[in-house]
């Protein structure tokens, strides 16, 4: 990786997410044992992935780090989180 990378915050109430310019898209989702057993956080991976995948996004790393409040959210809460963080990213 480069040394002087722009990486980026931007906080939101069901998960934060840290960004940064790649040559690629990629995405990791970073989740506590915490949170709850693995069936609950393996469903918001899902959930989280889906709605990536529905988002148009070009050439950016992101990691996307899940809180607490994401346990009894539905897919449209994730999914239109994940939307209004992803309008907020700047360069």
């Amino acid at each position: 990786m480069c040394k002087n990378l722009i990486k980026k915050e931007i906080k939101g109430d069901l998960f934060n997410l840290i960004y940064f310019p790649s040559y690629k898209t990629k995405m990791i989702i970073s989740i506590s044992k915490k949170l709850g057993k693995a069936i609950l956080r393996n469903k918001i991976k899902r959930r989280i992935r889906e709605s990536f995948k529905n988002q148009k996004i070009d050439k950016l790393n992101l990691k996307i780090i899940v809180k607490k409040e994401a346990r009894s959210a539905k897919y449209l809460d994730i999914n239109n989180e994940l939307k209004n963080l992803i309008h907020q990213i700047k360069f």
